[in-house]
């Protein structure tokens, strides 16, 4: 019986820590996972990440959403996979709203592309509300 308590709060704390880590994402944190969570085609955390009006738009055409995802995981993997994902935002601890872009460098012979990213502060959280197109640099 001792072993089932630990593992019942054992998942208690996991539960607890994912709940507490997404509240605690800085925007950059949000837009690199969001771009991670794409490129491994988990539409349900990348859409766990986007404000209630994009995220009603995505839930309402899932397959084209599943199949942009299906779409930029094939293209992370041509591209070799991730190298890094380099957020730039200049938050301060008042702002609702920031944007800025997430560098993305690939592993194989890609070039660098940059991805815009607006986020708003919704109850504690950073959640993406809008993403421009990828550009090549």
């Amino acid at each position: 019986m001792n072993q089932y308590m630990v593992t019942a709060a054992l998942a208690c704390l996991a539960i607890a820590t994912v709940a507490c880590s997404k509240k605690d994402m800085t925007p950059g944190e949000v837009s690199r996972q969001f771009l991670v969570d794409l490129s491994t085609a988990d539409i349900d955390a990348a859409q766990s990440r986007l404000g209630p009006a994009l995220r009603s738009r995505f839930l309402e055409k899932p397959a084209l959403a599943k199949s942009a995802a299906a779409e930029r995981k094939l293209s992370v993997e041509k591209c070799g996979g991730y190298k890094d994902i380099t957020p730039s935002f200049n938050v301060t601890p008042e702002q609702t709203t920031v944007e800025g872009y997430s560098l993305l460098e690939y592993k194989g012979g890609c070039p660098s592309e940059k991805q815009y990213v607006r986020l708003n502060k919704n109850e504690g959280n950073w959640l993406i509300v809008e993403f421009g197109p990828l550009v090549k640099l």
